[in-house]
């Protein structure tokens, strides 16, 4: 019983070693050319894919906050609840947050707020199912206001 128990363990060891032989440590290999395609078949992105972009307010001040909304459909119908829209800006902040986020779709609309602390032109771009649209946001200085002239009754001489 004590050798075969012992066997059972050789045995055990050379099949995980057999087994990590046959992995390779290699990198990864570039696709092959042709964008690695099946022989005689192409795969091409979706035609029937749409996607409309909006802002709520594309003249704002500086400090508001703006929403940007995508919509997208495929085949006239909203894409599928969870569907990955990315949203990258050339400035401000996303979300609060760095220049790109990736948000997912409900009922075939994904959002994101936009701010920018200056006066400046942002351009945001939301990309999914390799259709692209974008919308420029125009942020203005705040306006200063100048105190209304008193009007309280003051002696001169």
């Amino acid at each position: 019983m004590r050798t075969f128990k012992a066997r059972k363990s050789w045995i055990a060891q050379l099949v995980i070693l057999a087994l990590f032989a046959a992995c390779k440590g290699e990198s990864p290999t570039a696709p092959p050319p042709g964008g690695g395609n099946p022989p005689g078949g192409s795969t091409t992105p979706p035609v029937s894919s749409t996607l409309t972009l909006t802002a709520s307010n594309t003249t704002p001040v500086v400090d508001s906050l703006v929403t940007i909304s995508a919509t997208a459909t495929l085949n006239g119908a909203t894409v599928p609840n969870g569907t990955a829209v990315e949203f990258v800006s050339n400035g401000g902040a996303l979300d609060g947050g760095g220049t790109s986020i990736i948000k997912t779709t409900t009922n075939g609309v994904a959002t994101v707020t936009l701010t920018a602390s200056a006066a400046t032109t942002v351009r945001v771009s939301a990309t999914v199912n390799n259709v692209s649209r974008t919308v420029d946001v125009t942020f203005s200085a705040k306006p200063t206001t100048t105190p209304p002239i008193s009007t309280v009754p003051s002696i001169s001489s």
